[in-house]
């Protein structure tokens, strides 16, 4: 008896492309808030900042600026 074919309940949905894109995003929120990737600014010892890249090769510069300890 051969065995019978899976059945698809949505034929547009790709789990393991979602799964993959999920996890990726996940990846990069946590190397963002990493806290050793930022350094305090010179200029103002309160703020920090950090060089992110950006998907056409450049970079940018994020700063936070801290009031008041928060």
């Amino acid at each position: 008896m051969a065995a019978a074919a899976p059945v698809r309940l949505c034929y547009d949905y790709d789990a393991e492309a979602a799964e993959r894109d999920l996890k990726n995003r996940t990846g990069r929120l946590i190397r963002f808030v990493n806290m050793r990737m930022w350094t305090r600014s010179r200029n103002d010892r309160e703020n920090i900042g950090r060089r992110v890249p950006l998907p056409d090769g450049s970079k940018v510069m994020v700063t936070v600026f801290l009031k008041e300890g928060r």
